[in-house]
């Protein structure tokens, strides 16, 4: 289904994704930020503590797509 979605334009994409985000209830919506919330507070953390060390940004984007960035 993905990858059927991922064939449309733009712009058909964006409806999609507007539809099934509108779909979510508040409750829904707030499960979701809430996730996303902790996520960062545990990132945000991790960094305090330097318990990740951190990496280059260009390392980073390579490791994403195998492309250095400027």
């Amino acid at each position: 289904m993905l990858a059927e979605v991922l064939r449309l334009p733009p712009s058909e994409r964006e409806a999609l994704a507007e539809d099934a985000l509108s779909s979510l209830t508040d409750s829904d919506r707030q499960s979701i930020d809430d996730a996303w919330l902790a996520e960062a507070q545990r990132g945000d953390a991790a960094d305090l503590s330097a318990t990740t060390p951190a990496k280059p940004v260009d390392e980073v984007f390579r490791g994403i797509d195998g492309k250095a960035r400027p």
